[in-house]
C-alpha cells in the first residue's frame, strides 16, 4: 500500500498547490459528488437563487441562449444605434 496523507495533511498543502491545481482539485470533488458539489461560502439567499433557477430551467423554463447569441445581445443594449 502506498503513502497516505492525512485529512490535516491535504488542507495543508492547498496553499502550495497552482491555481491548475487547486481548479483540477475542485473538479476532481464535483465528479466524486457527482457534479452535486456547491461552493459552502454561497450564502443561502444565493444558494436558494440557484437551486429556483436550476429547477425551472430542468423543467423547460427557460429559453436557452447560446454564448454567440447573449454576447450579441449584451453588445446591442451597450452600443446602441
Amino acid at each position: 500500500m502506498g503513502w497516505r496523507m492525512s485529512f490535516a495533511e491535504i488542507i495543508s498543502e492547498l496553499p502550495n498547490l497552482t491555481r491548475e491545481q487547486r481548479a483540477a482539485v475542485l473538479e476532481r470533488l464535483a465528479a466524486l459528488d457527482q457534479g452535486l458539489w456547491v461552493d459552502v461560502t454561497i450564502p443561502e439567499n444565493e444558494r436558494k437563487e440557484v437551486d429556483w433557477r436550476l429547477a425551472e430551467a430542468r423543467a423547460g423554463g427557460v429559453a436557452w441562449s447560446n454564448w454567440d447569441e447573449a454576447k450579441a445581445r449584451i453588445t446591442a443594449k451597450l452600443n446602441p444605434g
